[in-house]
Order: C-alpha cells, then structure tokens, then sequence
C-alpha cells in the first residue's frame, strides 16, 4: 500500500480538518510558521516547558497571548514555570501532570492527542528540531517511537525544514514547490537502504546508501509529487520557504 504524506499542506493558510498542533519546549523564532501552523490546527498543545515559550512568544501583547491558548499542557512539569502554570490554569487550559520518567514529554502529548481526539490525521511538532543536537536526535527517536504507534504522520518543523519518517515500502510524498525550497535529504538513520526515487532531479533505482558510504543529503525537488521506495524506514527532510 502507497502512503500520501503531505508535509507543507498547513502552509496554505487553511483551517485544517484534522492536524494537531505539538510545541516542544524551544523558543519559537519563526512567527509566520507558528502562526501558520497553529491557525490550521484543530487542537494545540504544549509539552511542559513548551507553556513557557509560548507565554513569553507574545511578550507584552496579553490579548493576543489569551487568543492563543493552547488545549491542554501535559509533561511531569519539571520545567513549567509556576508562574506560566497559574496563569493557564486560571485561563481554563488543562494542565496535565504525568510523573512517568520512561516516556518523553513529548510522547506524553501524544499519547493524550491519540486518547482523547482519534479524529487527528497528523501532527505538526513545532520546536523538534534545532537547538542542542542531542535534543534534535531526541526528536528523531520519538519519530521511530510514535509514527508507528499513532499510524498518522509527525512532522517535525524547524524554521528552515521540515522533516518526516518515511517506512518500509512505497511513500507518495506532496512537495508543492510554492511552500517548500528545492534542496531534500534521504537519511538511512537505521543502517544501510536501498531506495528508488521517482520526481527529483536526481532520481535513482534500488540505490544503496549509508553513513560512511553514500548518503543522499541535497536533491532537489523540481515538481509537486515525488515517489520513495526504502527497504527500511529513512528520514525525509525538505527546505522549508515560510521564513
């Protein structure tokens, strides 16, 4: 079966019918994105720390801080300010403790979304990628962890790409080249991945590639459907235009 991802269909500036908005605790510098994101978003949510940012996003804009409340806040809090908690919860926003230290916040975000709103068909995690670099592979794990397990695409959005896991077997991959720039990588994280790829300007037929060996990290998209075979999952990572 052909799996459709859609990465770049929140930048259409559109309400969307059934993404998910996730923000991860790391500052949030691309206001266009966040808004963009958050306006196509049906539900949005904060993994613990994540409240800060989005509190201090606004700085001393309070009403356009209180028409972004986020859905519900969930982490083992052990790095929500106090103040930022009392704030939200006076305002009527869940805050969600789970002292669980085998699962990420992140992962307790998602495990909420997947309970409590089945109706979701993807999640977009703003704050995923960027920032300290074991946090980013942090993120990356996650993706292995929960794409699986949710049966939905996570794309996790930095301020310049937009990165997602691509499984076994065939992916139909929407590149609209009015939202996303020319330059995609295909990364065999796992190991060594035969992949096919059809649409790009270098397309290439059960090509072997690894980490020490050859990996595809600049080729270019020249239309808006692009197709990937792998033998085992592979990251796809692709520019993103909104700046």
């Amino acid at each position: 079966m052909v799996k459709e991802f859609r990465p770049a269909h929140f930048l259409d500036g559109e309400k969307g019918e059934c993404s998910a908005l996730v923000i991860l605790n790391q500052p949030i510098s691309n206001a266009s994105l966040f808004y963009k994101a958050w306006d196509h978003s049906i539900v949005r949510s904060c993994a613990d720390g994540a409240a800060d940012q989005l509190f201090r996003f606004f700085k001393e804009d309070e009403d356009l801080r209180r028409k972004h409340l986020p859905d519900f806040i969930a982490g083992d809090m052990d790095s929500l300010s106090i103040e930022t908690k009392s704030y939200y919860e006076a305002l009527g926003v869940p805050v969600i403790k789970d002292p669980d230290q085998y699962s990420t916040d992140f992962m307790k975000v998602t495990s909420i979304l997947k309970e409590q709103y089945p109706e979701i068909k993807d999640l977009l995690v703003l704050g995923a990628m960027g920032g300290r670099v074991d946090q980013s592979f942090s993120s990356i794990h996650q993706l292995f962890l929960l794409q699986p397990a949710l049966e939905r695409p996570v794309y996790l959005l930095s301020d310049e790409s937009v990165t997602f896991l691509l499984e076994k077997g065939t992916s139909l991959i929407r590149t609209p080249l009015k939202h996303l720039g020319k330059t995609c990588g295909i990364l065999p994280i796992v190991g060594t991945a035969h992949i096919t790829i059809r649409g790009m300007e270098w397309d290439v037929t059960d090509w072997e590639t690894n980490y020490g060996t050859k990996v595809s990290t600049s080729n270019h998209l020249i239309q808006d459907t692009v197709e990937i075979t792998t033998d085992v999952p592979v990251l796809f990572t692709a520019e993103l235009r909104e700046k």
